[in-house]
Formats: structure tokens, sequence, C-alpha cells
């Protein structure tokens, strides 16, 4: 896994994502979905417009599979969804601090992860829609307080009523922005990092995985409130129907980031993930 990530650094933050839709699916209330590998082995799944552009990270994945089993010293098989939570795992680890494997870091993978998820076999790619998504429907190119607003409750509605996670992890896990860039969804005119020090090729070994995300929106955002920001989005220099583009370095925000920095406008439709967002920022230790 190391010598793939070392020749195409974009698969950890791609890896990353892999990891989070496949347990995104999950749903509390029914229960659906979950960390289950289908992902991996269902078609249908990555066929979800909230799963596209996975062809890479799924199928160095099922390499990484293939080889462990084909391996004379393997003495058990390895499940799809363990494949896929080991691979942020090992992306966050490895990416954390100086990029790159250490004996410490290498000594956590081996000891710290936590194997034995199964596989569903039966998948369903209905499950894909307990994603979060960047909002459209009414929101989309409306009113950019409009916009953070819905983008707060489909937060609420997706990673807390569906996931089950409180604000604060719902507020570390969209910080896995901090590596990676927006590929294909803006169009190439427009891919971009979302912060400079994740960018693919920050270090020699690939992006650094640290609180720098949470960090932009309290250092480089000026507004400190909601209706502020929207009478004058600085740094931004694009505003487009749900995302933000600051050119001087080429980084993309979605509406579901920006609301992370302001507190929120209406306690009952979303809480003030904010508060998370500067807990993250004050102290990278306490983020990672």
């Amino acid at each position: 896994m190391d010598f793939i990530a070392s020749k195409h650094h974009p698969l950890v933050s791609q890896w990353t994502r892999a990891a989070f839709h496949d347990a995104g699916s999950y749903n509390k209330n029914i229960p659906e979905g979950g960390a289950n590998g289908c992902l991996m082995n269902d078609k249908s799944m990555t066929e979800e417009e909230a799963n596209s552009f996975f062809e890479a990270p799924i199928s160095t994945l099922w390499i990484l599979k293939d080889f462990w089993h084909s391996h004379p010293d393997t003495c058990m098989k390895v499940s799809s969804a363990d494949m896929l939570q080991f691979g942020i795992f090992f992306s966050v680890i490895r990416q954390s601090g100086i990029p790159g494997l250490t004996e410490s870091k290498v000594k956590r993978l081996i000891n710290d992860f936590e194997w034995g998820r199964p596989d569903e076999t039966n998948c369903n790619s209905a499950w894909a829609e307990n994603l979060p998504e960047n909002p459209t429907g009414h929101a989309y190119g409306g009113p950019i307080a409009t916009r953070c607003l819905e983008a707060g409750k489909e937060i609420k509605e997706k990673l807390m009523d569906r996931n089950g996670f409180s604000a604060e992890e719902a507020v570390a896990l969209i910080g896995a922005h901090t590596v990676g860039m927006t590929r294909h969804v803006f169009g190439e005119k427009y891919a971009g990092v979302w912060i400079g020090s994740g960018d693919d090729d920050a270090t020699m070994k690939g992006p650094i995985f640290n609180n720098d995300f949470h960090s932009y929106f309290v250092n480089d955002i000026p507004a400190k409130d909601l209706n502020t920001f929207a009478a004058d989005p600085k740094p931004f220099s694009h505003i487009f129907p749900n995302w933000y583009r600051e050119d001087d370095e080429a980084e993309n925000f979605l509406d579901t980031d920006v609301v992370l920095a302001f507190p929120s406008v209406d306690e009952s439709a979303h809480p003030s993930y904010h508060t998370y967002t500067r807990k993250f920022a004050k102290s990278n230790s306490y983020f990672m």
C-alpha cells in the first residue's frame, strides 16, 4: 500500500473519501448501510452520483486485496469492508506529521486497526442517499445565507440524524477535506485543492493531513458571522451557485464546508458547527 501511495499521491485522499462513502451509507434509524464493503463489491453503488470518480481507489484496493489473498503467508481472508476502512486508517497515519511511514507509524498500523467487518451480501444503491451532498434544490444559486443554512441542515440530517455522529464528530469528518482536491465535479478548468498543504504533491511523499482546513476558516475568512460573510464573501474571488473559489491559491470550498465557519443563524435548523471548527483550528493534536 505504501509503494502504491508513493507512486500515485492522489490515492491517499481518494482512499479517505472511499472509506467514508462506504461507511456514510449508514442510517441508524432503519438500520441500513454502513461500513460493509458495498462500495467495492457492488457496481451499482459507484453508479450513484454521490459515488462518482472512484475507479482509481477501488481498483487499487482490489489489487491489494487480491495480493493479500494470494500471498503464501496469508492465513486469513480480508473483507472489502475492512480494506476500505484500512485505506483511510493508513492514509491518515501515513500523511500525518511528516508524511511517510516511520517505525512508530507502522506499529500503529499493525496494532491499532480493528479487523473483522463482514461484507454485506445484499447491497442497495439507494443507501447512497444517506451520504451528505452539497445542497442544490431551492438553495442552489440563491442567497449565500440561505445556501449555508441549507448546507448546515444537510450536515445535521445526514451526518448526525442518520449516520449517528455528534456535531463535533461531523465537523471532524468534514475536516478530511484537508487533503485532496475537487478534481472533476466542477470541470477541469476549476479543479483545485481545498487547502494548499493538502495538495497531492505538497511534499515528496504527498499531502499533509492536519488541521489546516479548520484553520483556514478561523484565520483566512475575515467575517465572523454568516450575514457579514454573505454581504462580503472574502477572501473568495468567485462565488458559484453552491461553492466558492479563491483564485490566489486555486482553493475550492463547498457550502457544506463554509457553513462550518460561522455560528448558526437558526439553532432549530442546525447547531453551531463553528465551535468545533475553532477547537480543531487551535490544536492539531486535538483534531487528530
